[in-house]
């Protein structure tokens, strides 16, 4: 029952019609590519190795069939359906930086909307299981996901693609890591019509996940990406100033300075540790983006 009802919020959820009205967009993306230099934001080193021993694999790129019934976690679900598997695909940002994603498409050769999972938290697969489903059974999940993100293995058998993407900076992906704000928010743009150009697609692109998967999408719809059809956010805000490192005007940092300590690419990730240290409430709007 408790299955069921998490399945049916998740399609009633990925399939309301979004009604923003955000940054001026039309068919072309504007948004900058770097923050204004007069902003002074931060960055540092991006890691290599996160706490939990993850390292940054070569690129591998591929199609592969992955069968039905095929299981990739122990005690994980088996996949309902055949999906193909389009890995390290590359994508050419406005900028010209190339970022790379994971495509997961049902077999049968038709168009379909795809579900984008946008954050730099890797989409290497399987990860480890304990983080993929820390409140649900592992039998519930299929270990394709990128963590906090839509499973393809429900929804490619649903008639979706989803597209994990490893964000500006992350893993092998080119540029900095940025946490959130426009220039992030002008990336998903760039994909989100990247995706509604591709042979497989129906044109009708939407976003799903929890956290920063969540956060990135008030953005990103902000930005009006003319093929972005629908959003699903799930536990996310839209403030990171208020709602996370200061709430109150009271530092919180810990979790923020740990998250961005696992963050890995070959480049450098925004410091937003450091940068609070020189922001005061009247230029919050630096850390809002």
């Amino acid at each position: 029952m408790r299955r069921s009802f998490c399945i049916v919020l998740a399609i009633a959820a990925i399939s309301v019609v979004l009604a923003v009205i955000g940054y001026s967009q039309e068919s072309e993306n504007t948004l900058p590519s770097e923050y204004p230099a007069a902003w002074g934001v931060l960055f540092k080193p991006a890691a290599t190795t996160d706490s939990l021993g993850f390292t940054i694999s070569p690129l591998n790129p591929g199609t592969t069939l992955l069968p039905a019934g095929s299981t990739y976690i122990s005690g994980g679900m088996a996949l309902p359906c055949d999906i193909i598997r389009e890995r390290d695909v590359p994508i050419t940002l406005r900028d010209g930086t190339v970022i790379y994603t994971d495509v997961y498409l049902p077999v049968g050769g038709r168009q379909v909307p795809a579900i984008i999972a946008w954050s730099p938290y890797g989409k290497s697969v399987p990860q480890n299981a304990d983080l993929l489903s820390p409140s649900v059974p592992l039998s519930w999940v299929s270990g394709l996901q990128k963590f906090e993100g839509p499973d393809p293995a429900f929804w490619c058998n649903h008639g979706y693609a989803v597209i994990n993407v490893d964000v500006r900076g992350a893993f092998n992906s080119g540029g900095n890591i940025q946490y959130y704000g426009m220039v992030d928010a002008g990336d998903g743009y760039d994909v989100i019509e990247w995706a509604a150009s591709q042979p497989w697609s129906n044109g009708k692109i939407g976003m799903a996940g929890n956290s920063w998967l969540a956060i990135t999408q008030w953005f990103i719809a902000a930005t009006q990406p003319p093929h972005l059809a629908a959003i699903a956010p799930w536990n996310g805000f839209s403030d990171y100033y208020r709602n996370s490192i200061l709430q109150g005007g009271i530092p919180d940092l810990a979790f923020n300075a740990w998250l961005t300590n696992q963050l890995l690419g070959h480049n450098e990730v925004e410091d937003t540790i450091s940068f609070q240290g020189s922001a005061v409430p009247a230029h919050g709007s630096l850390l809002e983006g």
